[in-house]
């Protein structure tokens, strides 16, 4: 029923602009598309299924996918002097997927550092208290990755735990 919901509000909405272009204010047909309508949904469903934090992370990452529109526009703007409206719809649509991939795989690429900083600060805590005064579970240690981590492999090994008392 949400699903369903969800795209009706869309089909409204592409309606709803299509007779918004055809009228005298036809200007606000750029300005409808920015109305946050999916954006309430995204939010709306990233809230219900994620944490707070993974809530901020997808704002600030919807903040940043401003970037692709803005080259977006600033392409049509130039390209539709040049070209006709195809094509200029093409090549600033290609500008965008461009500027839009650039963005997620610079995204990526700072949520691998950021996660590799994490394991490196937890594995660090871990290391200074000796395995023999703690008693880990599998989860923290699985969470500084472990297998790639043989000194501390080994400090377990030597320290006679039983596996009962790492679980």
């Amino acid at each position: 029923m949400a699903v369903l919901c969800k795209v009706l509000a869309g089909a409204a909405l592409v309606v709803f602009i299509h007779y918004i272009s055809m009228s005298k204010n036809y200007l606000l047909a750029a300005l409808i598309p920015l109305f946050p309508t999916f954006t309430l949904i995204a939010l709306y469903s990233v809230g219900e299924e994620r944490t707070t934090a993974e809530l901020q992370k997808t704002i600030l990452f919807g903040m940043c996918s401003m970037l692709p529109y803005i080259v977006y526009l600033i392409a049509m703007y130039f390209l539709v002097t040049r070209y006709n409206l195809m094509e200029s719809l093409l090549y600033s649509t290609g500008c965008w997927v461009i500027v839009a991939l650039t963005l997620v795989g610079v995204w990526s690429y700072f949520e691998k550092r950021e996660h590799a900083f994490q394991q490196e600060h937890h594995l660090a805590q871990l290391s200074e208290k000796p395995l023999l005064e703690a008693s880990y579970t599998v989860e923290q240690l699985a969470n500084v990755g472990i297998d790639s981590y043989p000194s501390l492999i080994h400090e377990a090994a030597d320290s006679s735990l039983p596996l009962g008392e790492l679980s």
